[in-house]
């Protein structure tokens, strides 16, 4: 939506511009006055007196918007750059409009917060006096704490943010006072958690006032502030551990269980500037997250015996998967249900995951998972909001969630959640905890099962997490100096950091922290630790290659870690523990996995869907003379689509899809049913059968009824195709695959060729003795499969597997490529398939020479051939024998006689 400013300013600039090109500028000055007479609002042409400043501020900017015009027309500016331009301009002031839609996650943030705020005010009358007890507290505590908190900015911040630039020296806090109105507290709800000797107490609180905060650059430079907030939240507090006498709980900890409703007035210069205040309330919230909403929180030791730091508040523990499944009874009230694109955010810990867009379905499906770990902070949840796109648009439909304790409680939950703030219309998703086990055995397993249900996972899975206790140091000094140093550790694997407190003034100094770190695959992982002093810097680092700890018993390490380059004596003493993360029970084939069969998973569930027919179609809303349906088969990430049927109200297809499933749980196999009605294609109905079930029953002749539609039902037949070891039967399967051919919508398979790429040994790159980081590219045509780089190694393990469908293996040939990250090719290989059909159980292991490296560059492969061998009621040889002679006749004859294709 365009301001009516913006139509204003462009209608003159173009005046200006004409004018200025015609060189007549006695026409230009008449044209201007009726320009600022008829283009302006009449109450702006007399502005009161109070309006007198913005009435001549907005006259400044249309004088400086007539002079920018009929200067670059008297130049004779290019046209093209006006109008690029003008593009710019709209385009910054259009987004400045508050009534354009804002990008995805801000939409997602505002409509999420604005259904969280209360519509009115508990009047203070209904207030109970332990609520007006703390709000009388809390105006007495008030002005101290303003005082305290201005002393804290200009004393201890200012300094802080002069010294991160040469560009920041002269930042200034000009003024810093929150007002004399304090907050309110409205309500207090209270927990009391006798398991984990706790007191939980959520205060609700509202801050609406006048405030004065003003900063500036350069002393008075570049000015910004504030002078009114409006925050509504909620605070949680937690009393505990609790205790037998005074002061009866341990510590005190508080946080912001969900981002505050937050509404500032920005003033300043630097507001002026196109699309500075979305930033500023951007940032605001990004800073109220950082610092207050949980996982973040402050705890405060009321008793010198408790340690905060034992409180197990910080250590990420509690790894949960989720999976959004799919949602149903979507009302489409308010938007088209062809528009209707929805999708789920899945928030908690302080992290969110995003699915992908649904299909435009009032009964959308997703079936994408996403890894959250919490820590032991009491009462979170799991929270899932649900979008949808119509029209370019992002709208909250609705929202639900489920607590963190009862699922740990239950292990696994499987339940539909209704939504609220919708009409109607509820989610369907399954939550499990993940149980950390210390079993090195377990870690190639779930590398592999991660990888292969990768296609799922909203973020990448972690297969371990990584427990440090730093626990002490002893004989710590700086170095060419005899001070004592007051000394913490950092601990860093990748961009992930953590940090201890200081220790004031010791050389053995006690920390006792303990923190996580969530590892995607921990073999090629280096810990590296960091002692630093406040004032002088690093005192000296040690790395802990993670490989030596998966080989450690137990997945244990304790000790003490010498520091480099201080001397022998200088150490930390720690604690590291490494977990395995299974994966989910919902993972049916990740049950008890044999250690060769999971990258099998990758391609071995071959499907054969036969769509016959349907009946009793509806004609309601079309004609029935011009309706020619079709159905579109998918799954696997894969469509195949059917021919148009003749005109009728009960058609019929009889054509054959095959498809090629992973071992990714909970898949299915779906059909919508289109048609062609006047030159347009629309959807009828839509159905689905769970891939489970067909392979448990192996071959499934039903009849599906049609959702989304007024009648009908579909029929079907589903085959599982079992993957054999028998030459012999090649030539029967490819004779039977080209009489099938034209039942096909695509060309079958008759084979799938496995690749195991295991390892490699004496790689070496052409004229240099560099360490390759080496990888292995197979094809055969145009499908190509990779493995991962394994870094600075010549004799890499690869351990991967690979399967390749093939229609006729006779005359395919497996291209086997070795590469280097930088360097590009290092050496080739291939092998004609016809030699792997005469090997014996058609398998070939073993090493494969490279050239033109030298002789003993090799890969070490296994190669198995399988033939695809169709479930038939007769052998093949009968089935060939009876199939002569009837090629040419209609296919309902040969299903007659039993013979099934």
């Amino acid at each position: 939506m365009i301001n009516n400013f913006i139509i204003k300013y462009t209608i003159a600039f173009f005046l200006a511009f004409l004018h200025g090109r015609s060189d007549m500028p006695a026409l230009y000055a008449v044209a201007c006055i009726i320009a600022r007479c008829y283009l302006t609002r009449e109450e702006e042409r007399i502005p009161a007196r109070h309006e007198e400043t913005a009435g001549n501020r907005k006259s400044f900017r249309f004088l400086a918007i007539v002079l920018l015009g009929y200067y670059l027309g008297k130049i004779n500016a290019h046209i093209g750059y006006i109008a690029l331009g003008l593009l710019v301009f709209w385009w910054i002031y259009c987004d400045e409009d508050p009534q354009e839609e804002r990008a995805h996650t801000e939409e997602e943030e505002t409509v999420v917060t604005a259904h969280e705020e209360k519509e009115e005010d508990e009047p203070e009358e209904e207030l109970n006096d332990q609520v007006d007890r703390k709000n009388k507290l809390l105006a007495e505590v008030w002005p101290y704490f303003n005082r305290y908190l201005k002393n804290f900015l200009i004393e201890w911040h200012q300094p802080r943010i002069c010294a991160m630039s040469i560009f920041l020296r002269l930042f200034r806090f000009l003024e810093f006072d929150l007002g004399e109105k304090p907050p309110r507290i409205t309500a207090v709800r209270f927990h009391r958690r006798t398991e984990k000797e706790q007191i939980v107490l959520d205060l609700d609180i509202i801050f609406d006032g006048p405030i004065e905060v003003e900063v500036a650059l350069f002393k008075r430079f570049l000015k910004l502030g504030a002078n009114h907030i409006e925050l509504r939240g909620t605070v949680r507090v937690i009393l505990g551990p609790l205790l037998d006498e005074i002061p009866l709980f341990g510590a005190v900890t508080w946080y912001l269980p969900d981002r505050p409703a937050t509404k500032i007035k920005w003033t300043g210069t630097v507001t002026q500037i196109p699309r500075v205040k979305k930033l500023l309330d951007k940032a605001a919230n990004k800073f109220i997250d950082y610092f207050f909403v949980e996982p973040v929180h402050t705890s405060t030791k009321m008793w010198k015996e408790v340690d905060v730091d034992v409180l197990h508040f910080k250590v990420p523990k509690n790894v949960i998967r989720v999976r959004v499944l799919e949602a149903e009874d979507l009302a489409s009230r308010g938007f088209i249900a062809k528009r209707f694109r929805p999708y789920v955010v899945v928030s908690g810990a302080g992290k969110k995951g995003k699915t992908k867009l649904a299909k435009r379905s009032l009964n959308p499906s997703w079936n994408q998972v996403y890894e959250m770990i919490f820590t032991d902070l009491p009462l979170q949840k799991v929270k899932f909001d649900l979008f949808y796109r119509e029209v370019g648009k992002t709208k909250l439909y609705g929202s639900c969630q489920f607590s963190l304790e009862k699922l740990l409680e239950q292990d696994v939950v499987d339940t539909w959640l209704p939504l609220q703030n919708a009409e109607s219309g509820r989610l369907h998703v399954r939550m499990e905890s993940i149980s950390a086990v210390p079993d090195a055995a377990m870690l190639d397993q779930i590398l592999t099962a991660n990888e292969i249900s990768r296609p799922i996972q909203i973020k990448a899975f972690s297969s371990t997490i990584l427990f440090v206790k730093v626990q002490k140091g002893k004989d710590l000094q700086l170095n060419d100096s005899e001070e004592i140093p007051t000394a913490r550790v950092e601990l860093k694997i990748r961009d992930a950091k953590r940090k201890t407190k200081f220790r004031i003034d010791t050389r053995s100094p006690e920390w006792k922290q303990k923190f996580g770190f969530p590892l995607k695959d921990p073999r090629n992982e280096v810990l590296e630790v960091l002692v630093k002093d406040k004032a002088n810097g690093q005192m000296g680092t040690m790395t802990v290659p993670l490989s030596n700890l998966i080989t450690a018993q137990g997945l244990t390490m304790e000790g003490w870690f010498n520091l480099h380059p201080t001397e022998p004596r200088g150490a930390v003493w720690m604690k590291l523990e490494l977990r395995i993360l299974p994966i989910e029970k919902s993972a049916q084939f990740w049950r008890n996995p044999k250690p060769s069969s999971l990258h099998q998973s990758l391609s071995h569930n071959v499907i054969r869907v036969r769509v016959l027919e349907a009946e009793d179609l509806a004609s309601r809303g079309f004609i029935a003379k011009r309706f020619r349906p079709y159905v579109v088969v998918s799954g696997a990430g894969k469509k195949g689509k059917t021919k148009l049927a003749k005109r009728s109200l009960n058609p019929s297809w009889n054509q054959v899809y095959e498809m090629i499933f992973t071992d990714l749980p909970l898949q299915k196999v779906k059909f919508d049913l289109f048609y062609r009605e006047v030159g347009k294609t629309k959807l009828y109905g839509s159905c689905q059968f769970s891939l489970e079930k067909l392979l448990e029953q192996d071959v499934v002749d039903t009849w599906l009824p049609l959702q989304n539609a007024e009648s009908g039902r579909l029929h079907v037949r589903m085959e599982s195709i079992s993957a054999v070891p028998d030459a012999a039967m090649l030539d029967q399967i490819l004779t039977a695959n080209e009489i099938s051919r034209p039942i096909q919508i695509k060309a079958f398979s008759s084979t799938i060729l496995f690749v195991k790429v295991q390892k490699g040994k004496d790689l070496q790159l052409n004229d240099s003795e560099e360490i390759p980081t080496a990888r292995v590219e197979l094809k055969i045509r145009d499908a190509k499969r990779k493995t991962k780089f394994r870094i600075d190694t010549r004799s890499p393990e690869w351990k991967q597997k690979f399967g390749f469908p093939l229609k006729d293996p006779r005359n395919e040939v497996l291209e086997v490529l070795v590469k280097d990250k930088a360097n590009g090719q290092m050496g080739t290989m291939t092998v004609p398939l016809s030699n792997l059909i005469t090997a014996q159980g058609l398998t070939m292991e073993g090493w494969f020479n490279l050239h033109p490296t030298e002789p003993r560059g090799a890969v070490w492969m296994k190669l198995e051939l399988r033939i695809l061998s169709q479930n038939v009621r007769f052998p093949i040889r009968i089935f060939l024998i009876r199939i002569r002679g009837l090629v040419n006749q209609p296919l309902n004859v040969v299903q007659q006689k039993d013979c099934q294709l």
